[in-house]
């Protein structure tokens, strides 16, 4: 006479287990990496947005005199929400965007802070992928690398960068 057992043998329920494990461990370094890569391309297109706010000010003001005006005003008079981003655990601000120089168009240079992010290394390398922010970045020696914009990353410093709005130019920050 045949036995029919119903449910799983232990043996079965642990391999699940470990499958399921296995698959879930994966899942959470592929998110995490993507969370670095989309912080990265958001750093760069709020960097693209403040140069065209500067441009469209500039053409949309033309014949005025804009010597007076900070890259402060400029921000905060076109973009109503300054695009920093807070740690949600946290009150930090972990990716903070500075405006600052004295006055007039030639002094408007915002600063991109990203050194309180917990994924700040992993934001460094997704934006050296970035066009102009990593191998087609060129110091003043004309070197085409990284390293040259974002340092080793032993220090603070290693994650910001200057850009001059109404040029483009980026460079690193060296203090």
């Amino acid at each position: 006479m045949k036995r029919m057992h119903k449910g799983f043998t232990l043996v079965e329920l642990l391999i699940v287990i470990a499958i399921l494990g296995t698959l879930s461990a994966a899942m959470t370094t592929s998110i995490s990496g993507s969370t670095a890569k989309a912080k990265a391309a958001t750093i760069a297109s709020n960097v693209e947005t403040f140069k065209f706010v500067a441009a469209m000010d500039i053409a949309n003001n033309a014949g005025e005199n804009l010597s007076e005006k900070t890259a402060e005003a400029l921000m905060i008079e076109h973009l109503p929400t300054w695009a920093d981003f807070a740690n949600p655990d946290t009150t930090d601000t972990v990716i903070k965007y500075t405006a600052e120089g004295t006055t007039g168009p030639d002094s408007w240079v915002i600063t991109v802070d990203f050194s309180k992010d917990p994924e700040k290394d992993a934001i460094r390398t997704a934006l050296s992928k970035i066009k102009g922010y990593g191998k087609y970045y060129k110091d003043e020696s004309g070197t085409a690398t990284a390293t040259a914009l974002f340092g080793t990353g032993t220090d603070d410093k290693d994650y910001k960068f200057k850009v001059t709005l109404t040029t483009g130019k980026i460079e690193p920050v060296t203090a």
